[in-house]
Parts: C-alpha cells; sequence; structure tokens
C-alpha cells in the first residue's frame, strides 16, 4: 500500500506541476497573439503609406522578421522583472541550469520582447551568471577527493558539443517562425521543469531517509560505546591525515592544458561566425564556413575521449 501511495503522490505532484506550467503557455500564447495582433495592425498601417514599397525593396534589410523591443522605462515591469532575474540567478546558480527557464519568461511575458530577442537576451544573462560561478569555483577544491570541484576532463569532453549545438540552434532561430519557437519553448520548459522539480522531490526522498539512517547509527553508538580502559593496553600511535584544503590559489587549480584548449575551441568557432557574416548568405564560402565547426568540436571532443 505504502508503494501505491507513493506512486499515487508522485503522479498527483507531476499532474498539479502539468497544469500550473500549462497555465504559464496559455499565458505565453496568449501574449505572443497579441504581440503579433500589434504587428498586423502596424503592417497594415505601412502598407497605406506610399513609401511602403520602398520599404520592402530596400536590400538593407535582411529579413522580414520584426523584433519587438519595448521601451525600457522605469516601472513595475522593470521592478518586477529585477527582482525575477535577482532570484533567478540565485537559484540558478545553486540549481547549476543558469536561470534560463526563468529568465525567458520574465523577459517575454513581464518585461515584453518577442520570442527570439528574449532567447538571446535570456543567453547573455545566462553567460553572466555562468561567468561568476566559474570565477568563484576557481579555487574551490572536491570535498572528498584531492582535485578540483571543476572537471576540467569532463568539460574539454562536453564543452565543445556544446558550442557546436548552440550555432545550430541560432542557425534554427533565425529560420524558425515565432510560433515555431515558442512551442519549442513551452514543450522544453514543461518537460524541463517537471523533470527537475521530480528529481528535487526523489532527492528529497532520499536525503530524508539517510538522515534518518544517520540518526539511528549515532543511537546505536551511543548505546554500545566503548569503556577508555579497554584502550589503555593499545599503545599504538593512530595515524593523522591532514585536512584537505577546501580553496587553494588559482594557479594551483586549474588545469591549464585542458583549459587552454577550451578557450582554443570556443574562439576558434567565434571566428568561423564572424567570418560568415562577410559572406554571401548561402554562398559556397557560407557553407564551408558553417561545416568547419563540426570537425573543429568533433576532434576535440574525440582528442579528450580517447585520453579518458
Amino acid at each position: 500500500m505504502s508503494g501505491v501511495g507513493s506512486e499515487w503522490c508522485r503522479w498527483r505532484l507531476l499532474a498539479s506541476t502539468f497544469i500550473g506550467l500549462l497555465v504559464v503557455a496559455l499565458l505565453s500564447v496568449s501574449a505572443q497573439s497579441s504581440l503579433k495582433h500589434e504587428a498586423t495592425t502596424e503592417s497594415k498601417n505601412d502598407q497605406a503609406d506610399p513609401n511602403h514599397v520602398i520599404k520592402i525593396s530596400s536590400p538593407k534589410s535582411r529579413s522580414s522578421y520584426k523584433h519587438i523591443w519595448p521601451d525600457i522605462k522605469f516601472g513595475w515591469k522593470i521592478v518586477v522583472g529585477a527582482i525575477i532575474g535577482f532570484f533567478g540567478a540565485a537559484c540558478g546558480s545553486v540549481g547549476g541550469d543558469g536561470g534560463g527557464g526563468i529568465f525567458l519568461p520574465m523577459l517575454n511575458l513581464i518585461v515584453g520582447f518577442d520570442a527570439k530577442s528574449s532567447i538571446a537576451l535570456s543567453r547573455c544573462m545566462i553567460t553572466g551568471v555562468a561567468a561568476s560561478t566559474f570565477v568563484y569555483n576557481l579555487r574551490q577544491r572536491h570535498p572528498t577527493l584531492d582535485i578540483p570541484i571543476i572537471d576540467y576532463d569532463l568539460a574539454l569532453l562536453f564543452q565543445p558539443m556544446l558550442v557546436l549545438g548552440i550555432s545550430i540552434g541560432v542557425a534554427f532561430n533565425v529560420i524558425f517562425a515565432d510560433w515555431m519557437i515558442t512551442i519549442l519553448l513551452i514543450v522544453l520548459l514543461i518537460v524541463m521543469s517537471t523533470k527537475a522539480f521530480l528529481k528535487g522531490v526523489e532527492s528529497w526522498k532520499k536525503e530524508t531517509i539517510t538522515k534518518r539512517e544517520a540518526a539511528r547509527c549515532l543511537e546505536l553508538n551511543e548505546e554500545f560505546k566503548f569503556e577508555p580502559e579497554s584502550l589503555s593496553n593499545d599503545t599504538t600511535p593512530e595515524k593523522t591525515e591532514e585536512p584537505r584544503k577546501s580553496e587553494v590559489s588559482i594557479m594551483q587549480n586549474i588545469y591549464w592544458k585542458e583549459l587552454g584548449l577550451l578557450v582554443a575551441v570556443w574562439a576558434v568557432v567565434l571566428a568561423l561566425q564572424i567570418a560568415k557574416n562577410y559572406e554571401v548568405t548561402c554562398s559556397v564560402v557560407y557553407w564551408v564556413l558553417n561545416f568547419l565547426q563540426i570537425p573543429v568540436a568533433g576532434a576535440v571532443s574525440a582528442y579528450e575521449a580517447i585520453a579518458l
């Protein structure tokens, strides 16, 4: 019966989380519809303008997508957005996800940016959170092992492919329509939030069981502790281990080879991204520069996979 009850509780939590996120998704779709309606109204007004044909035929505009950037004025939207951004950064740093699931709805629903602009701005905010967390962890050591808390080998294995995936995602962000991006955001946020919530509940249950077992073992040790006289004949000195340092200098705590390879991959991908912007879109050189990112990222990840 306890197994059935815990399973029912899990499904109830899942359903409540899904319903809450569905409400947020409906609000997002509603906001997108209103923004679309405003954009359609503005386009109709532009069509009444005699210079409308000149605006459309202008070669300067490479895309017909219109980004919506609200007027940044001090008001309740900025105050609420700043508060949510502050707590999102704090919770994201603790949880390890960077807070993107909080920044994105805040920028889209509260501040009023369009979906594509909200994605770009949230990535900038996540970069700031990640940079501050990285700087803080540079001097930290592992709590149980004599290694840095940052696993540079694991970072070198995954980070190049992560950079490659970001490049592909940026390309799809330009290609996809606004409604497609909104649907993708809704699905991803629902799945990620649900999995994170269930993982948190599972971790809480495990920690509760561990605390109960530790308290029980402590009670047993207090009942059956040895008398001091029983150890009087043993004169062998015990070996004392030196306490591990929780913090060391940055120079001692960084694996410079792995960090150098990570920076090199990032610099090469950035150079390729900048170079392709100076080429004609969809030309041969444009696609060559795009596809060169694949061997660069794949080679570094393969090198680290073989070296492990």
